[in-house]
């Protein structure tokens, strides 16, 4: 095993709280890994919700987030959130052609769901309005398997009410899914946005037998993979990740106009 003490920074952002649940992630898994990881989590609380903005808004944002989390020293930036990831799709690398830091997006990873996207039948996509509109899923899902019936529902309100931790709402939402799920027989749910990280657990506990997909997990097993077999450059931190309760917001996090 390799052991990364005191020292390897990754900066992580999103609109609000969603992308603590990448963060979290990458926690677990690095435990496993047997690596110490610092983390820098910019929560975006101004530019909340992400998913209604324009991609030329989105491009601005994300220059503004990369930027700051740069110049704070992280040697990695994740982009912790599927609209932010789908928006500047091709401007990361230009991004990184000026900064050299290793960017990843939420989006990447989907490899790792072959298997699974191979043996559906049926998957519903749930995002943001920005992140349905765009299609995105449903090209790469129907690349992967052209057979695969892709459904999509934008439940942007789902991220306002995790976001606010409204909880009768936030039930109301999952119960309301959970009868369209039924009704159309759906076999996969695909979490498109990662504030549904949060409510993972009642989808879990709601929909028996319906297999979820969670690309907070699989872009945290990519980062710390690589982090691994390409050795970043590790820089001095004065945050050290001892444990997120992302639930309960137990972290510091750093407004992106400061």
């Amino acid at each position: 095993m390799v052991k990364m003490t005191n020292g390897f920074k990754i900066g992580i952002f999103d609109s609000g709280k969603g992308g603590l649940s990448v963060a979290n992630e990458i926690y677990r898994i690095g435990q496993q890994m047997n690596l110490s990881i610092n983390i820098d989590y910019l929560a975006d609380f101004n530019n909340f919700p992400y998913g209604n903005k324009t991609k030329d808004e989105l491009k601005k944002i994300i220059y503004n987030n990369v930027n700051h989390l740069f110049n704070s020293g992280n040697s990695v930036i994740i982009v912790a959130c599927n609209t932010a990831s789908i928006a500047g799709n091709g401007f990361f690398d230009e991004l990184m052609k000026k900064m050299p830091v290793h960017i990843y997006k939420v989006t990447e990873g989907l490899s790792s769901l072959n298997t699974q996207l191979n043996q559906a039948k049926k998957i519903l996509v749930l995002g943001t309005n920005f992140t349905i509109k765009s299609k995105f899923y449903r090209k790469k899902f129907n690349l992967i398997n052209k057979n695969l019936r892709v459904f999509e529902i934008a439940a942007q309100n789902l991220v306002s009410y995790i976001e606010a931790n409204n909880s009768l709402l936030i039930d109301k939402e999952v119960e309301s899914l959970k009868t369209y799920i039924e009704k159309e027989k759906i076999d996969s749910l695909f979490l498109g946005c990662t504030h549904y990280s949060y409510v993972n657990h009642l989808f879990v506990n709601k929909l028996k037998g319906i297999n979820i997909l969670d690309p907070s997990v699989m872009i945290a097993k990519k980062v710390l993979i690589d982090v691994v077999e390409k050795k970043f450059k590790p820089f001095e931190s004065d945050l050290n990740l001892n444990g997120i309760d992302y639930q309960n917001y137990q972290f510091k996090v750093e407004n992106s106009n400061d």
